[in-house]
This record gives structure tokens, C-alpha cells and sequence, in this order.
């Protein structure tokens, strides 16, 4: 007999972030490897390389709409690709992230969100006192936020780009972790999460 389809939960998170009508929602919740659902549309992504899904995931109560909690994937040497030819120059991309090494590991600690001209980073061990920080690249700029970053320890980020002002907020602080002017690159078409 089939199983049948396992059906993200609705959650009050879920409802607030379909409300602001994004172009792609990933909940990563996914149990099969082929395909990441997009939860508002069909702009669904892949996975590639090491990924173990359907792990636990952010915790609290705006999560909570299922028996099993609230889920996610994690990207062990993997990442998510999608294309997106609906991102422009204004765009804002937000995100949970969890991060198991400890910051002076390796060089750069991990790869949270990139295009091709643009990345956003946990700084690792080569950047000394600045490990543990976020670090926004784009072209030749490479700006560093405020606040060291916990491991394993969920945090949120959002960041924003309306056109040239460049803005990154961490954990819901209203203040930007990062906040510059770089000239936009050239739309994307190819976003990564993780690395």
C-alpha cells in the first residue's frame, strides 16, 4: 500500500511568512531528498552533496502545528540550489540557521545564502577575532556584523537589498547586524543556502 504524502503543517510562523506573499517559502521539512517543496508556488530547489533531513528544527511556539514538532534539514556539506529568475535588486531573503562547528574549526565556518556575485557567510578562523560573525561579500567588499554568533544555537537572519543599501538583521534585533551601500550586481539567477 502507498504511504500517503506527508503535508507540512500549518503553524502560526507558517501563516505569518505566506501572508507576506514571498516568491519561494522552502520549510525544508522535507522527507525525500529529490526535491525541496516550495510552499507557495513552484519554485521549488534541489538538494546536492551531504544533507540529513527531517531533523529537529527552531523551537518555540509559533513552530508547533504537529505531533513531531517542528522540522528541518541538515546541510552537512551540503546545500540547496535553486533559480530564481524572479529576484531583482530589491529583494529580502530570511532564514534559520544552526551552526554544530565551533568557529575556529576551519577558515570559514559555513556558507548561509549565496548568488554569483554575492555571499553570506559565519566567519571562520582566518578572519581571528571576527570568527563567529557574519560577514556580507559582494565583489571585492567584505563587511563584517557586530555580534558573535553561538554554536549550536538556532539563530535568525534576514537581509535586505533595496538596490544599493545592503541591511543584515540577526535574531529580530531592529538595528542592522550589517548595514552598507555596494552597487547592486547584476540580477541573480542561481541562490545557494548553505555550503
Amino acid at each position: 500500500q502507498k504511504r500517503r504524502p506527508l503535508v507540512d503543517p500549518v503553524s502560526p510562523y507558517s501563516e505569518a511568512v505566506t501572508r507576506n506573499k514571498p516568491i519561494a517559502y522552502w520549510r525544508l521539512e522535507d522527507m525525500d531528498s529529490k526535491q525541496v517543496e516550495d510552499a507557495v508556488g513552484e519554485n521549488h530547489a534541489s538538494y546536492q552533496g551531504g544533507v540529513a533531513l527531517f531533523l529537529p528544527g527552531p523551537n518555540g511556539s509559533g513552530f508547533t502545528a504537529a505531533d513531531y514538532g517542528n522540522r528541518s534539514v541538515y546541510l552537512a556539506g551540503g546545500y540547496v540550489e535553486t533559480n530564481l529568475d524572479q529576484l531583482q535588486r530589491e529583494y529580502s531573503m530570511v532564514m534559520w540557521f544552526f551552526n554544530s562547528l565551533p568557529t575556529d574549526a576551519r577558515d570559514a565556518t559555513g556558507i548561509l545564502l549565496s548568488t554569483e556575485a554575492e555571499t553570506l557567510v559565519i566567519a571562520g578562523k582566518a578572519a581571528g577575532d571576527q570568527s563567529g560573525k557574519l560577514v556580507f561579500r559582494s565583489g571585492r567588499e567584505s563587511i563584517a556584523g557586530k555580534t558573535r554568533t553561538s554554536s549550536k544555537h538556532w539563530h535568525h537572519v534576514m537581509i535586505t537589498r533595496d538596490k544599493q543599501p545592503v541591511r543584515v538583521y540577526l535574531d529580530g534585533g531592529t538595528e542592522p547586524e550589517i548595514a552598507a551601500t555596494i552597487d547592486p550586481p547584476k540580477p541573480p539567477k542561481r541562490l545557494l543556502i548553505g555550503s
